[in-house]
């Protein structure tokens, strides 16, 4: 009888804490992204990378955070690693505009300018009120 109640009070934590983390998991992935931001502002690339993998964990689908990956990523010069991560960042949002535009940049510095060309078009004919630069949410 003792065991039963116990599996049964852990049965409930358990159900607790899944609730808890869904009802909660887009605060805590922008807290993460916040936390990356603030990372980025002292040029600490890897603690920023680290932050933001987390948050992507929890939140999968956003595309703002993906695109800051790709920025820390560049930060430290794992270009393709950066190109690969914002291209999913496009995948998910080809409205984003930073991804778009961050990509065109990359190509321009390494003289694909075809290659940028296509992602600064992409980006200018995005429409204003899609843009939300440098913006977490």
């Amino acid at each position: 009888m003792g065991n039963t109640k116990k599996l049964k009070k852990l049965f409930s934590t358990c159900i607790f804490i899944c609730f808890f983390l869904v009802l909660f998991r887009p605060f805590i992935a922008s807290q993460l992204a916040t936390k990356g931001a603030g990372y980025l502002g002292y040029n600490m690339y890897k603690d920023a990378i680290r932050q933001y993998k987390k948050a992507l964990i929890l939140d999968p689908k956003n595309s703002e955070i993906m695109n800051w990956l790709g920025y820390a990523y560049k930060g430290i010069g794992k270009i393709n690693i950066a190109i690969d991560t914002y291209k999913k960042a496009i995948e998910i949002n080809p409205k984003n505009t930073e991804a778009n535009h961050d990509l065109g940049m990359i190509y321009a510095v390494n003289k694909e300018f075809r290659t940028a060309k296509e992602y600064f078009s992409r980006a200018s004919s995005i429409p204003q009120e899609n843009t939300h630069y440098y913006r977490m949410s």
